[in-house]
């Protein structure tokens, strides 16, 4: 578990410093999505993840967090998604 902790760490800190990158940061996530394709994860899976992610990163912000922090953030990961999902 500690290197899959490890593994979402990297993969979020790369998508946030290639936000410019437009093109290499889908291309990156589109693989991520392959990759998880072949670790059996299903399009389902994707918004069970989403709402865990937030949770967790509310528990970890604690009183910082609001609703216009979460809002960004769901959108974001749902943007993600559906690039790891090969809808974007």
């Amino acid at each position: 578990m500690q290197a899959q902790k490890q593994k979402l760490f990297a993969t979020l800190a790369s998508i946030v410093e290639n936000l410019e990158a437009g093109a290499e940061l889908k291309n990156k996530l589109r693989e991520l999505g392959q990759r998880h394709d072949g670790y059996g994860a299903q399009a389902t899976h994707y918004p069970i993840v989403a709402n865990a992610m937030l949770a967790a990163m509310a528990d970890v912000a604690g009183p910082a967090w609001n609703r216009d922090i979460e809002a960004d953030w769901r959108t974001a990961i749902e943007r993600m998604a559906a690039l790891m999902l090969g809808r974007g």
